[in-house]
């Protein structure tokens, strides 16, 4: 054999070696701990320090795992966020509140505080709520005005713009906007 091929092979070993990786695993049962500590209420960082995971890991296990998996978020009514704000405010423990209504210790504090009663997940506006406020926008309202009066980002009225208006001209620095076709 050559110097050359004896260089090589020895790279290729040497390689091979420095890239394998001791995986730590964790069992079943210790994610499974890790998840239920998290349903409980601990904090995310408190937990994967406790585990040596990053929270990332934590996240995954609570998919696999978990009672509410976190990539399925259930959508609820005003009606329920009133009846459950009622019943923590009644005293109600909050994680037995959190178990009947489906939904993780931090929503609820959430909805105690009264930020999330009708929060973006909540907001679901008609065809012609849409066209009405895009055909403001064409007729000359301000953007951010009428963005403030309709309780809505910017964002999503320009969205909203982009969906259901077009440009008047084929100019883009104009900002000339005409209704599309139904």
């Amino acid at each position: 054999m050559s110097d050359a091929q004896l260089i090589s092979r020895a790279l290729a070993t040497f390689k091979a070696k420095k890239h394998k990786r001791r995986k730590v695993g964790h069992s079943v049962a210790v994610r499974k701990r890790a998840v239920r500590m998290l349903e409980r209420g601990k904090p995310w960082r408190e937990v994967g320090a406790r585990f040596k995971v990053s929270t990332g890991v934590l996240t995954r296990w609570r998919r696999q795992y978990g009672k509410t998996p976190t990539h399925h978020t259930k959508v609820h009514g005003v009606a329920v966020k009133l009846k459950a704000i009622e019943r923590m405010r009644s005293g109600v423990p909050l994680a037995k509140v959190a178990k009947e209504v489906g939904c993780g210790l931090r929503t609820l504090r959430a909805w105690l505080a009264g930020d999330r009663l009708s929060g973006p997940d909540e907001q679901y506006f008609s065809t012609a709520y849409k066209r009405a406020a895009v055909g403001a926008l064409v007729k000359g309202a301000p953007m951010m005005q009428l963005a403030a009066k309709l309780e809505i980002s910017d964002v999503t009225l320009r969205s909203w713009r982009r969906q259901y208006a077009k440009r008047a001209h084929n100019c883009p620095s104009c900002k000339c906007f005409v209704m599309k076709a139904r």
